[in-house]
């Protein structure tokens, strides 16, 4: 892995999709735990989508294996339950994870399970430990 430059990614590497609320503006976390997932050698998804019709565009076309989405605000709460929704019914992959982020959830840990979320991350340096975690246990429970 380089550092402060291209990360190598493993050939067979695993796909995450980031999403935020289209007039979220401080995406600054967002783009740590992006760069945490690519140092564990994930494929990050380029241009990451923004509203839900994108998100479930997107994986509907390609293999996504884990679905991040963050939230600044609680006042988008329905948006994100519509959009991961709209993201389990397009996508290709049946077992596609979905983990969320961000201050409201920290605040109202019941957030998680009512927009229809797996699990929440805590910070962005376990997001990706958290991912290979739920990913390993929704693949063994075949």
């Amino acid at each position: 892995t380089a550092r402060g430059g291209h990360v190598a990614h493993a050939p067979h590497a695993r796909r995450v999709l980031f999403a935020h609320h289209p007039q979220e503006r401080h995406l600054f976390g967002l783009s740590m735990v992006a760069e945490f997932f690519r140092r564990d050698g994930w494929d990050v998804v380029p241009d990451s989508a923004d509203t839900a019709a994108t998100a479930a565009q997107r994986v509907a076309r390609e293999w996504v294996d884990l679905a991040g989405f963050t939230l600044g605000s609680s006042a988008h709460e329905v948006w994100l339950r519509e959009t991961i929704a709209a993201v389990r019914e397009a996508s290709r992959n049946l077992k596609i994870v979905v983990i969320v982020g961000g201050p409201p959830f920290q605040a109202d840990p019941g957030l998680t399970q009512r927009v229809g979320a797996d699990a929440m991350a805590e910070d962005a340096q376990q997001a990706p430990v958290l991912a290979e975690r739920l990913i390993a246990g929704r693949h063994a429970a075949r």
